[in-house]
This record gives structure tokens, sequence and C-alpha cells, in this order.
């Protein structure tokens, strides 16, 4: 029997550069994904951020051109660097069925590296890439071998949708906001329609103390920020947000913002 359990990963970016630069954030989609799962499944779900350590010397961004950068490149070609040897310990450890990666086009390379070994360590986890890069560059991650499948756009509904398809071995047709393979070709569904009522969304922080990993080594202000509304109107060429959340902005309730905070 399948063993419902998923694995959310943010990929590692900071800490290629140097072992203590660190995401010291509770990624929060990956928190509304949790939340998503938690209210809606049965599925156990954890949330492992890959780019954060408890010896942390903070770094919102990095870009460096010196030896950093080339710890970076030389860490993306070592399979056998210290990172990925974590990375391929806690996938071991949780032994999940399905592995999702939310991907930024700044560690879309870490994802990849992700997503071999998770088919290293077991061929049938199926891999699942979202977030703004694939909503960006759609099937063409999907020309990555370990990839699955593709989440373009919001991902509350598609996450829960796919995880019932993977359970009940149905296939993914007709589930919105999704690229997949199927026999040696790639097929793009129609898009996810944008949740309106952000409302009934999660609180992507409830849930952090029982999903996500090292959460007690994780400081206070890792879980401070907060989404009041989704969507920008705006339409510049550096961000992507119009690809993910549209140009159409949604608001949640002032009562409901004051509810989380």
């Amino acid at each position: 029997m399948l063993p419902k359990k998923v694995l959310l990963v943010e990929p590692p970016f900071h800490r290629l550069y140097k072992p203590t630069y660190s995401l010291t954030l509770y990624p929060l989609g990956l928190g509304y994904l949790a939340g998503a799962i938690k209210k809606n499944t049965d599925w156990d779900v954890m949330v492992y951020n890959a780019d954060f350590t408890p010896k942390s010397e903070y770094r919102e961004l990095v870009y460096e051109t010196g030896p950093g950068f080339y710890r970076y490149l030389d860490n993306l070609k070592n399979p056998s660097a210290e990172i990925w040897n974590e990375i391929r310990a806690v996938i071991k450890e949780f032994q999940p069925s399905v592995l999702g990666i939310s991907a930024k086009t700044q560690n879309f390379r870490s994802a990849t590296v992700i997503a071999k070994i998770a088919k290293e360590i077991d061929k049938n986890i199926t891999v699942v890439l979202g977030g703004a890069h694939p909503s960006m560059a759609g099937e063409d991650v999907l020309t990555c071998p370990d990839i699955d499948i593709c989440v373009v756009g919001e991902g509350e509904k598609t996450v829960v949708n796919l995880l019932e398809a993977i359970e009940k071995q149905r296939s993914f047709e007709g589930i919105k906001g999704v690229i997949y393979k199927a026999q040696g070709k790639i097929v793009k569904n129609a898009p996810q329609e944008y949740i309106q009522d952000l409302d009934a969304l999660c609180f992507p922080h409830e849930h952090a103390p029982a999903v996500l990993r090292d959460y007690a080594h994780y400081p206070k202000e890792a879980f401070s920020t907060i989404f009041a509304t989704r969507g920008c109107p705006h339409n510049c060429v550096f961000c992507g947000s119009r690809m993910i959340w549209s140009r159409k902005v949604r608001f949640r309730s002032p009562e409901n913002v004051a509810k989380e905070i």
C-alpha cells in the first residue's frame, strides 16, 4: 500500500555559498501548502527548509563573485557534498511517496539535484516541482528526467487534487494547474482558478510546530512575515509574481489578517 507521506522541500541556495549562510525563514509557500494538506487530506506532511542551518550566519540574499561563488559551483557539481548527504538522509528517514520541491529560478538547479537524489533512493517517489520558476518556465522544467509533474500558479487546490489522484492511482488528466509526463509525452492541463476567498486558507505558521523539520531551532523572527494580499497590478520585467498570482490583486479581510498577527 502506498505510504501517504509527502515531503515539501525548499532547495538550498545560500548554504551552497557557505555552510553558515542560511535562509532563516519559514518558507510561506510551503507553509500554505502544508496547511492545505493537513486540512483537506489525511496525508502525513513534513516541511524541510534545506537552506536553513541552526548555526546560521544570516544572509537574506547572497550575491558573491569571489570564493563563495566557486564554492556554490563546486557544491552543485559534487553529489557527495555535505549538503546533499544531509538531504539524502532526510529523504531516507522520512520515506515519502511524494516529494514536492518549491523552486525559484536561482535554486532551480539545486532542485534538480534533489529530484535526482530522490529517484536514486526510490524511483517510485513522485517528484513534483512548484513555485515561481515552474510557473514561469512551464513545461521546460520537465526536460529534467527526474521531475514528474510541474505545478503552475497557486498550489493549494492543486496539491490536494494531486495527492488524491496519487493515492487512488488515477491519472492526472483533468487536474487543473499541472503539466506532467504520460507515456513519453508532456501533457499540459488547463490552469487552476485563482483562490478568491483568501480568508479560507490556513495560516501558514499554524501547523509549523508539527510539520517543520528543526522547528525548535528557528528564531522567532523566522515566523514574523505574512501575506495580506495576492497579485500585483504592475508588470515588472524582473518579477514573476504575475505568473503565479496574476495582476489582479486579491485581499484578505482586515479581521483575518489581524487574527493571524
